[in-house]
């Protein structure tokens, strides 16, 4: 039965390795507790089992890491993350998003996009691999030799590259025109809300320094004819609709700042818009 019982772990311990049972090494581990010796115990070796699977687990450990070690001579290790020099060089940048200046947040933070020269650590492509895939690209068949694209060959695809580049262009201004008025819409839709609400606290406002006027002039006519309990009763009013009036202005203020930070934004985008994409976007 043990013999069995190893002949089973030997096969499941190349299935692994192979890479051919994708739960062989769930399976050799589990049986290896119960893995058993039929040699008897001597005084070197008084618990034969034990030294049986350690056996097998030295075995398992010695082999991967033989193994991870080729990986790792022959840059194939996926385990762990390489390093690469890739020398990289910033040679433009574009605003993607501008941020948010008044929130401190790393998610507010201006978005960029970089391009960068950097080093591929590849084999560039050769003459007639760089043809080959540009006429690929462009729907003219493959050619086996640099020599068949002639001056005449060259000419047709030239013509037709320049006609594709610049319909891509001209959809590329497209999308990036819709872009930038579709996200000049939605700025001025939210600023049109903030106007609203300033407008609604300011009519807040005027009525509440409507009454107070009102009541002050009462005050003053109540003080000149001698009535002192309605004197003293528009005071208390008075006092009462002064946090109102206090509320109100803070908000009017608020809002207001709120208007001229949402309005700085939408013309520094079209700044920033006009600066990265010239005249052809707009």
């Amino acid at each position: 039965m043990s013999s069995f019982f190893l002949l089973s772990l030997e096969g499941n311990v190349r299935a692994y390795f192979s890479a051919i049972h994708p739960k062989a090494i769930q399976i050799v581990t589990g049986r290896a507790v119960i893995l058993t010796s039929d040699e008897p115990p001597t005084p070197s070796n008084p618990y034969p089992s034990l030294a049986r699977q350690a056996g097998l687990y030295d075995t398992l450990t010695t082999e991967y890491k033989e193994f991870l070690t080729q990986k790792i001579a022959l840059g194939e290790n996926e385990l762990e993350a390489q390093k690469l020099d890739l020398q990289a060089k910033p040679v433009s940048r574009l605003v993607l998003n501008p941020g948010d200046a008044k929130t401190n947040s790393p998610f507010t933070k201006p978005a960029y996009l970089v391009e960068v020269l950097a080093k591929t650590g590849a084999k560039p492509n050769t003459t007639l691999q760089v043809v080959n895939a540009i006429r690929s690209e462009l729907g003219f068949e493959a050619i086996t030799d640099i020599a068949d694209h002639d001056d005449f060959e060259r000419s047709d695809v030239r013509l037709k590259g320049r006609d594709i580049a610049q319909e891509t262009a001209e959809q590329l201004r497209e999308s990036v025109g819709e872009f930038l008025a579709g996200h000049t819409k939605i700025k001025e839709a939210e600023i049109d809300v903030v106007r609203g609400r300033i407008d609604k606290y300011q009519q807040r406002l005027d009525a509440q320094l409507a009454i107070s006027t009102d009541l002050t002039q009462q005050q003053t006519e109540a003080v000149a004819g001698d009535d002192t309990p309605l004197a003293d009763q528009l005071t208390s009013q008075l006092t009462q609709q002064q946090p109102k009036i206090d509320k109100l202005r803070t908000q009017v203020s608020k809002a207001q700042l709120d208007l001229n930070g949402k309005e700085y934004q939408l013309a520094r985008d079209g700044r920033i818009n006009k600066a990265n994409c010239g005249q052809q976007c707009l």
